[in-house]
């Protein structure tokens, strides 16, 4: 079978190409694998390109960055390399790899193998298809394992039963990539999945990997459905009771987030941490600590989950009457983006949703002519006082009283005349 890889592009399928040829130069057999090839199969958009050399991966990475005048970045105790042309496109490269799992739970100790080998220590047979880039064959598919008939049956199926026992992350990746494709886990692995489940395979990894693993559900396009189907399975236990999931209400927050992609205005924000901030907005400050401490979350997480237990008030206040733009800028002008975008999605009153909108397409946007040395030079030395002028005058402004420099400057004066 041959695949026509039309989804890399005409840039990055050259830049693959040039690397099948110093490849071949060099006496190596080199490979496109894992999700860009099972994405190029589905037709689906291809986002990563991984490439593994039966040979020494980084002495093709060299050779790649010389010639395209690119950067190279080597990593010899992993036996890889990724290269970055001048226009930005990325290329991963590693040397063929077999590993050994010293104890359930550990992370591999990986030596290099053959293309088999490398193949076969990866989760799923979907994502263990690869295609050669070597010239005169690019294209052709290797696939020991079923894993193109597996794409034909929209099943996922682990390539061995200790899959999940060696790795028990692949237990949550099994249920994303279920979900994303909208296929099933075929029933051997389900069970086997429900088994590493009843012996308690999570806890034989470190929290935060595991909880690393969970986040990434919510880069899915429709998290709901996959938290939902593992909830069902119980691989939402790790979180503890006290972190039981309102599921139902997700499922409306997820479907007024779809309903903001289609706004221009909110498109590339970081939806992941707004709907990390929903799954856990209703868990009790203790039992919110108790997890930051646990599963190591960043600072930025920290705190945005902590805002989301306030929000849903600040949300209260600004469904108030005589609201004026002022007053929705000082509502929400603390608060960080993710913040301010979980309290659109998590209301459906109207009046709320439109002062939000306003304040993070308007409002937000509003800037001072004058600073503070224009009223220095009017006398004022005072900079606790300097600070309440701008503050009010940016008020004026937003509330459409001053429009241009000079009102804003006379508006400023009245103030400290006062």
């Amino acid at each position: 079978m041959k695949v026509r890889l039309t989804g890399l592009g005409t840039k990055r399928a050259a830049l693959v190409r040039a690397a099948g040829r110093i490849a071949r130069k060099n006496g190596f057999a080199a490979y496109l694998v894992g999700g860009c090839v099972r994405d190029d199969i589905l037709k689906h958009e291809v986002k990563d390109l991984d490439i593994v050399v039966e040979g020494d991966a980084r002495q093709v990475g060299r050779e790649l960055a010389r010639d395209i005048h690119g950067h190279l970045t080597a990593y010899p105790q992993f036996l890889t390399a990724t290269v970055v042309s001048p226009d930005g496109l990325r290329l991963d490269l590693a040397t063929a790899r077999s590993e050994v799992y010293l104890f359930p739970g550990a992370l591999p100790q990986v030596r290099p193998g053959s293309i088999r080998q490398d193949l076969f220590r990866r989760d799923f047979t979907v994502n263990a298809i690869a295609a050669t880039i070597l010239p005169g064959r690019f294209g052709e598919v290797t696939d020991f394992f079923g894993g193109v008939e597996d794409l034909a049956q929209e099943n996922i199926r682990i390539l061995h039963d200790n899959s999940f026992v060696d790795d028990p992350t692949r237990i949550l990746r099994a249920i994303r990539f279920e979900q994303r494709f909208e296929f099933r886990i075929e029933p051997q692995t389900l069970e086997l999945l429900r088994a590493a489940l009843r012996s308690g395979a999570e806890r034989r990894v470190k929290p935060q990997r595991y909880f690393a693993e969970f986040k990434k559900i919510f880069k899915e396009a429709s998290p709901a459905c996959a938290l939902r189907r593992a909830h069902a399975l119980g691989a939402l236990n790790f979180l503890g009771d006290a972190l039981c999931p309102d599921l139902a209400w997700f499922s409306r927050f997820e479907h007024r987030i779809l309903c903001l992609r289609e706004d221009r205005f909110f498109r590339d924000r970081d939806w992941a941490s707004v709907f990390l901030m929903a799954f856990f907005h209703g868990a009790r400050p203790q039992s919110l600590q108790k997890m930051v401490e646990r599963f190591g979350l960043s600072r930025d997480e920290r705190k945005n989950l902590i805002s989301a237990g306030a929000a849903l008030g600040i949300a209260a206040k600004l469904g108030g009457r005589n609201l004026r733009p002022s007053d929705v800028h000082d509502l929400l002008n603390p608060l960080s983006a993710e913040t301010i975008l979980f309290i659109r999605a998590a209301t459906s009153v109207k009046i709320v949703g439109q002062r939000v909108d306003d304040f993070s397409k308007i409002y937000s946007r509003k800037r001072l002519s004058i600073t503070g040395d224009d009223l220095k030079r009017c006398g004022l030395e005072d900079g606790r006082e300097t600070g309440r002028i701008l503050k009010e005058t940016l008020a004026a402004k937003i509330n459409g009283a001053l429009a241009t420099r000079r009102e804003e400057l006379d508006y400023a004066k009245s103030l400290i005349l006062h």
